[in-house]
């Protein structure tokens, strides 16, 4: 090999995707719409100290390991009832959640997708 050049190059450029990646529905406008609304547990709307959020659910399937759940599946939460509170969605996981505050999630999602406009199918149900 002469002096100063470069060695070729011994590793495959790697190919482009013939197909997209698949992953959840994404939609920024449909949280934006969720965060306009009042917390699911305490009635509370946006502003000043109180922040609404778009909690991700598990209510029309299951995620992917390290994925978030469809946005199509977001509740709106204040901030106390999302990550901070005892009693919070992340302090209590899903399931509890729900137990404690006599919610059922798959209702609370379908019927806010239908004020959204959006017809959503039915879970998956990966027990059957």
């Amino acid at each position: 090999m002469p002096r100063g050049l470069a060695p070729k190059r011994r590793v495959p450029v790697r190919k482009m995707r013939l197909r997209p990646r698949r992953g959840p529905d994404r939609s920024p406008e449909y949280l934006a719409w969720i965060r306009t609304l009042s917390c699911l547990v305490c009635s509370r709307v946006s502003g000043g100290a109180t922040v609404i959020e778009a909690a991700h659910t598990n209510a029309l399937g299951s995620r992917g390991v390290g994925q978030k759940t469809s946005d199509f599946s977001a509740i709106p939460l204040c901030s106390w009832h999302h990550r901070a509170g005892q009693d919070s969605y992340h302090r209590l996981g899903e399931r509890w959640f729900a137990q404690a505050h006599q919610i059922h999630l798959l209702e609370v999602v379908q019927t806010l997708n239908r004020r959204n406009g959006r017809q959503v199918p039915a879970p998956i149900d990966s027990y059957s």
